[in-house]
C-alpha cells in the first residue's frame, strides 16, 4: 500500500519540475532543432538522387539443350527467369569484390568521392562509402534490385547500368572459361574413341591378312559343311 501511494506522488513532482522550468527546457531544445534543420538544408548538405534498376536473370544457355533434348524431357526452358539459384548466384556477383574494382576503375571513384590518393586505409574508405550509397537486394518475385545514391543524377542511373552489365559480363566470362574446359574434355574424349578405332580397325586388318575376312559369313558355311557331313554318315 505504501509503494501505492509513492507512485503517484513521484509522477506530480516529475511534472511539477518540468512545468517549473519549461523555459529553460524550450530555450535548450528549440535552438537545437533549429540548428539541426538548417544544417540539413540543401545549401549546406547536397541532396542524394536514388537510381533503381530491377531485372530478372535469364537461364543460363539453356536453348542448346532445348536443342539436343526436343523431346523436352529437359525441364529447363530457355526462356526460363528469376530461378532462386540464379538470383543468388546473381546477387554474389554483383557483390563480388571483382564488381567493385570494375566500377572503381570506370567511374574512378577514388575522385568521384573525394578520396586524396594519400589518404589512409583508401581502399577501406572506398569499400565503406560504395557500400553506403548501392544496395543490391531481391525482390519477392525472384528478381533483382540494384539501388544507388549519388549526388549527381546522372552518375546514379549510369552506376545502377553498369553495375547489372559488369555483373552479367563477368558471369558470361566465367561461363566461357567452364564452356573451355569441357570442350577441352570432350576433345579428348573423342580422340580417345578415335584411338580405340583405329586399334580395332588394324586388329580387323590383321586378322583379315590370315584369311579371316568375313567372320561371320565363313562361320556360317564351316555350320552348314558340317551338317551335310553328318547327313551324308548317317546314309
Amino acid at each position: 500500500m505504501e509503494d501505492q501511494n509513492r507512485n503517484p506522488l513521484n509522477f506530480l513532482k516529475v511534472v511539477r519540475f518540468l512545468y517549473r522550468w519549461k523555459i529553460t527546457f524550450l530555450a535548450a531544445v528549440l535552438p537545437s532543432a533549429i540548428l539541426a534543420y538548417i544544417l540539413a538544408s540543401p545549401p549546406f548538405t547536397d541532396p542524394l538522387y536514388r537510381s533503381v534498376t530491377t531485372f530478372y536473370p535469364t537461364s543460363e544457355g539453356a536453348l542448346s539443350d532445348q536443342v539436343i533434348h526436343p523431346d523436352g524431357v529437359h525441364e529447363e526452358g530457355y526462356l526460363n527467369f528469376g530461378e532462386e539459384q540464379r538470383v543468388e548466384v546473381f546477387l554474389e556477383t554483383l557483390n563480388s569484390e571483382k564488381i567493385k574494382g570494375i566500377m572503381l576503375k570506370q567511374f574512378n571513384l577514388f575522385e568521384h568521392y573525394d578520396i586524396p590518393q594519400d589518404a589512409a586505409n583508401r581502399y577501406k574508405r572506398f569499400s565503406r562509402t560504395f557500400k553506403s550509397n548501392v544496395e543490391i537486394s531481391k525482390t519477392q518475385f525472384q528478381a533483382v534490385k540494384v539501388e544507388v545514391l549519388d549526388e549527381d543524377p546522372r552518375m546514379a542511373a549510369d552506376m545502377a547500368n553498369a553495375l547489372v552489365q559488369a555483373a552479367d559480363s563477368l558471369q558470361n566470362q566465367l561461363r566461357n572459361e567452364r564452356a573451355q574446359n569441357t570442350l577441352r574434355i570432350v576433345k579428348d574424349k573423342y580422340q580417345q574413341q578415335q584411338n580405340r578405332v583405329a586399334t580395332l580397325a588394324d586388329s580387323v586388318k590383321a586378322l583379315a591378312d590370315k584369311g579371316l575376312v568375313a567372320f561371320e559369313e565363313q562361320s556360317e558355311r564351316l555350320v552348314e559343311t558340317l551338317g551335310k557331313a553328318r547327313l551324308e554318315n548317317q546314309g
